[in-house]
């Protein structure tokens, strides 16, 4: 698709500025590929410029005061975005502090549920060891037990006495 250019005369150059401008000169590419960008801001620069393509003044009017309005939109969210990343960031360092908490209690918990088994073995280890004791000095009293039936009963009596 092809379009038409302006003369330099519509857009209020002179014929021989609109030539020498930097514009119609080759533009050297930096090796890195990235292009500056220079130049200053002119306060009030949209109402000095006439209208360049046939639209009447109240139209730029209502372009500009369009302009301004949707930059004031972008301020607004860019407001209410780091608002909210604010209030994100501070829920993650409550939730960050509460998982450290949680750790630190898991960590308790488990040093208290090791401390507990270990106890737990050690008790066991006790009444096994009782029980052994019992269970030794009963087979030693009804070995004794069986002994004395096999006797006689006057060589019990004598023993006794």
């Amino acid at each position: 698709m092809a379009a038409r250019t302006a003369a330099p005369a519509a857009i209020g150059f002179r014929e021989e500025q609109a030539q020498d401008t930097a514009a119609s000169r080759a533009f050297p590419i930096p090796a890195d590929g990235a292009v500056e960008v220079l130049g200053r801001a002119i306060k009030g620069a949209g109402t000095q410029l006439a209208p360049s393509n046939g639209q009447s003044e109240a139209t730029a009017e209502e372009t500009m005061r369009a302009l301004r309005l949707l930059a004031l939109d972008n301020l607004i969210d860019l407001v209410q975005l780091r608002e909210t990343l604010a209030e994100r960031e501070a829920q993650v360092h409550i939730l960050e502090a509460e998982v450290a908490s949680w750790r630190q209690r898991a960590l308790s918990e488990t040093v208290a549920r090791k401390t507990d088994a270990s106890e737990a073995y050690a008790r066991q280890r006790e009444l096994v060891t009782v029980l052994h004791r019992q269970l030794t000095q009963n087979d030693e009293l009804q070995a004794q037990l069986e002994s004395s039936r096999r006797r006689s009963w006057w060589r019990r009596l004598l023993r006794r006495a």
